[in-house]
This record gives structure tokens, C-alpha cells and sequence, in this order.
């Protein structure tokens, strides 16, 4: 039971990478690059997000819910 715990959380670990970098790639496709690191993640796609806000709507909405969904994992992960 423990082995199935830690590989169920090492996939856990891995779709946050994924999410993170997903993230990432969007938003560097619009010109905006993000430093390495989650904090920072987070901070800067606030920070995009306020600026960009009327401008990408669509796009603001999937990050949102990426955002959203990075979240969930992380509330997981800690668990």
C-alpha cells in the first residue's frame, strides 16, 4: 500500500511539472517568459494576468484553469 501511495503521488509530482511547464509554454507564446520555480510561476502569471486581462481573454481563461488545476495537485501532493 505504501509502494501504491508513493507511485500514485510520483504521478502527482509529474502532472504538476506538466501543468507548470504547459503553463509556461502558453504564455511564452505570447511573448511572455516566466522565471524557473512554482512561487515565481504563480507571481508572474498574476502579474500577466492583470495586464493582459481584457486583451487575452481566452487565453486568461485556460490559465485560470490551469492555475486551478495545479492547485488540486498540489493539495494532493500534500496530503
Amino acid at each position: 500500500q505504501i509502494q501504491a501511495l508513493h507511485r500514485v503521488r510520483e504521478a502527482w509530482v509529474k502532472h504538476r511539472t506538466a501543468t507548470a511547464n504547459q503553463i509556461r509554454g502558453l504564455l511564452a507564446e505570447f511573448g511572455r517568459i516566466l522565471s524557473p520555480g512554482l512561487r515565481h510561476l504563480r507571481r508572474e502569471v498574476a502579474l500577466w494576468q492583470e495586464q493582459s486581462r481584457g486583451t487575452l481573454g481566452i487565453l486568461n481563461g485556460l490559465v485560470d484553469e490551469l492555475l486551478q488545476y495545479l492547485s488540486e495537485l498540489e493539495d494532493r501532493i500534500s496530503k
